[in-house]
């Protein structure tokens, strides 16, 4: 049995961490990202700790609204301060329409509990009616704008 990080190295076994699958993650959404981006692209993530912000550092992607997190669209879902950030999000994607959106499923803390919710209807509509699945990696999703209107 394995004691301590120490006997992982001994034995010769890779050191997997969150840390490095996230950075990982982040190298092959960046590469995505490096190959289509064109001038004056934005792209918004979907995610907070699973390597899509990274991912748009490496790129130089533009943030395509002031939400570079979704966690708080997540929790105390029936607080009016909410609601209002959940309505003002959908109202920039649907001015802004990002070429790239980029939503990690995995390694992301969800909150459970009372006044939380993995759902996010709007989005879900606005995902159906203006993006293609365009990339699916290892716990996340890369949607593409179908036309740029």
């Amino acid at each position: 049995m394995l004691k301590n990080k120490d006997d992982v190295l001994r034995f010769g076994l890779p050191k997997i961490t969150l840390a490095s699958i996230s950075l990982d993650r982040s190298r092959k959404i960046g590469s995505y990202l490096k190959a289509n981006l064109q001038t004056g692209d934005t792209v918004q993530p979907l995610d907070n700790t699973g390597g899509a912000v990274n991912a748009m550092l490496l790129a130089r992607a533009r943030l395509a609204t002031p939400f570079y997190q979704d966690f708080h669209f997540y929790h105390h879902i029936s607080n009016p301060y909410i609601t209002r950030l959940r309505e003002l999000f959908i109202k920039k994607l649907t001015d802004i329409k990002p070429r790239f959106i980029i939503q990690v499923d995995t390694l992301k803390p969800w909150l459970s509990g009372y006044d939380t919710t993995r759902e996010f209807k709007e989005l879900e509509v606005l995902l159906g009616i203006y993006y293609i699945a365009d990339f699916k990696g290892d716990g996340y999703i890369i949607y593409k704008m179908k036309t740029r209107n």
